[in-house]
């Protein structure tokens, strides 16, 4: 995020917790088939998704930042994401709304362990961890 603007995240849920992440990183967001859900679900997934003719790797947010199994219901996102060269399809619980934000208002991570984690924003009424997409990537050894 440029420090001298203001910054539009997204922001999803995630195992009962809030991410936000860069609208820059989004190329797309779309809501899986029944299909894709059950290959999703039962792990079959191999090679990825196809994106315009490409597959891409999938990465389960749940999974990576909480350690917890992704959740497949109707609510269950797919984002497409893109980091410099590389992409990857981002699952999250859900797709909530965009939000303005000073970066400023952005203090450093609480948990060092959080790799994917790049910040906290607080606000009143809710805690929202801000994911680096460029870490993730990292992590999921997407190349």
């Amino acid at each position: 995020m440029n420090a001298d603007s203001t910054a539009q995240l997204l922001c999803v849920r995630v195992s009962n917790n809030w991410l936000g992440i860069d609208v820059k990183n989004i190329i797309e967001i779309t809501k899986p088939t029944a299909g894709i859900t059950t290959e999703l679900e039962k792990g079959a997934i191999d090679g990825g998704l196809s994106f315009r003719d490409k597959k891409i790797p999938v990465v389960f947010l749940a999974e990576m930042v909480f350690g917890q199994p992704a959740k497949f219901d109707g609510s269950m996102r797919i984002l497409i994401s893109e980091a410099g060269s590389k992409m990857a399809a981002l699952i999250v619980d859900s797709v909530e709304e965009i939000i303005m934000i000073a970066p400023e208002s952005i203090r450093g991570k609480e948990q060092p362990a959080d790799e994917a984690i790049a910040g906290v924003l607080e606000t009143e009424e809710r805690k929202i961890y801000l994911v680096s997409v460029e870490k993730v990537y990292q992590l999921a050894h997407v190349g």
